[in-house]
């Protein structure tokens, strides 16, 4: 046994598990080229020092030298070695962004803007359903016609809106020019299946690489958002379209990991 800093992930309960296996079970058949018209959206916190690193925590769990049958029960995310992620104070200063992408179809990575009207000036449902009508219906008529599109978002109280909620059955029940919309139930606290998670960490690995000078920025609030914006924006574009047509192609491994788990921790 060797001394490791443990995984950081978000805490599950035992109901949590048992949806996302459900998700996973429902789900194992599909093939790559099926998962490649899935479009996956979410939004992420761009903070001024977005790499801030927590506290360790170190965990006792079996080095490389360990023989197989003594590793099946203790590796790196079974449940007694993860540390449950706390929710992170947020900065002062940070951007809220929104992006989405479908295989080789990439989306927009843009702003989410705070609506005045909502609880603490934060982004509300008609500021993300603006969003969502910008942009999901140019990205679902990149495929052919006939298609059938999945469309996943989170469990987010703005994705749950009656605004929300009411325009994403109205494209269901009529598709955009046709081709079909199928909405998808995503499961609680799953970013391990969602393959835009992994695109939020190259994009702040790249943010923080290619704009260090940002961390003590002297711009006011309002001028630092906007050059953060910018460079979010930069590092997205930076990316191509075979790196998340691959992300998308990872899906049925994601899957497997979640089934393996019984629902619980994985890898990804």
């Amino acid at each position: 046994m060797k001394k490791w800093m443990a995984a950081s992930r978000s805490e599950l309960e035992e109901e949590d598990a048992r949806k996302r296996l459900a998700f996973a079970l429902e789900h194992k058949d599909l093939t790559m080229e099926d998962w490649l018209h899935w479009i996956w959206s979410d939004e992420m916190y761009v903070r001024r020092m977005a790499g801030a690193s927590r506290s360790q925590t170190w965990v006792f769990r079996p080095g490389p030298k360990t023989p197989a049958r003594w590793k099946s029960a203790q590796h790196k995310y079974s449940r007694s070695r993860v540390y449950p992620r706390s929710k992170m104070r947020k900065e002062k200063v940070s951007v809220h962004m929104w992006g989405l992408f479908a295989g080789r179809r990439i989306g927009p990575l843009t702003r989410l803007h705070g609506d005045p009207g909502a609880r603490k000036g934060g982004a509300s449902s008609l500021k993300y359903l603006r969003l969502l009508k910008s942009w999901l219906p140019d990205l679902v008529r990149q495929f052919p016609r006939g298609s059938t599109v999945c469309f996943m978002q989170d469990g987010a109280g703005i994705h749950r809106g009656t605004l929300v909620r009411n325009w994403l059955s109205q494209i269901q029940a009529r598709g955009i020019s046709g081709r079909t919309v199928k909405l998808v139930k995503w499961p609680p606290y799953s970013p391990d299946m969602n393959p835009i998670e992994t695109v939020w960490a190259q994009v702040k690995s790249l943010f923080e690489r290619l704009y260090p000078h940002l961390s003590d920025s002297k711009y006011q609030d309002w001028a630092l958002r906007i050059e953060i914006q910018d460079a979010i924006e930069h590092c997205w574009e930076l990316l191509d379209s075979e790196y998340f047509e691959n992300l998308a192609r990872s899906m049925p491994a994601r899957i497997k990991a979640v089934i393996d788990a019984e629902g619980w921790y994985t890898r990804f």
